[in-house]
């Protein structure tokens, strides 16, 4: 299985299952760091969850439906972060995919992993012929802004419930240009990932 070198000693590749439980453990800390002054701490409790082994189970299972979850990693360090994208649920928007989920390690943040990972998400969506894409983000979250400065538009607000909690949120496209990582020329492997011709 072809892995994506990425400089630095991180590399993107496709999620195996026996990284469920680093996943599981990376996105809990994540959620934690991101949305402490965002979201009530029961809230964020119960989303970090026993549940979330079974929700990135189901995004390890989900390849199955043309989804990808990739992780970014430094071998012999453990995981920094993953993407979790597929097609878009939502069938008003014109965007046929989307990225559900990319989270990081509080460690590895302000390091290009996550602008490595949203890429190598943007690429394989592209492969699977799901362009645009978009991604939601909750507005009061100082993340989004990193959505902004690679290149992504808002084309969307709307509301999303987390337990009981209602808040607002924004969706950020590249529909109109693409960030391009990697030399002019890239093509896709059989996982859904991108290389360097």
């Amino acid at each position: 299985m072809l892995a994506l070198a990425i400089g630095q000693g991180v590399a993107v590749r496709p999620a195996r299952r026996d990284d469920i439980a680093a996943l599981v453990q990376l996105r809990r800390r994540s959620w934690r760091e991101a949305y402490r002054d965002i979201l009530p701490r029961a809230e964020i409790e119960r989303a970090t969850g026993p549940g979330s082994a079974d929700r990135l189970r189901r995004a390890f299972e989900g390849r199955l439906r043309g989804q990808r979850l990739l992780v970014a990693e430094r071998p012999g360090q453990g995981l920094l972060g993953y993407a979790w994208c597929g097609p878009q649920p939502i069938r008003t928007l014109d965007h046929p995919g989307e990225i559900y989920e990319l989270y990081l390690d509080p460690d590895a943040q302000r390091r290009g992993v996550g602008s490595r990972l949203l890429d190598a998400a943007i690429w394989s969506l592209i492969d699977l012929s799901l362009h645009p894409v978009l991604v939601w983000v909750l507005a009061q979250n100082p993340a989004r802004y990193f959505y902004e400065m690679r290149g992504g538009v808002i084309v969307a607000k709307g509301t999303i419930r987390v337990g009981d909690y209602v808040t607002t949120r924004v969706a950020y496209s590249w529909s109109e240009s693409l960030p391009l990582p990697f030399s002019q020329q890239v093509r896709g492997d059989r996982d859904g990932l991108v290389s360097r011709l």
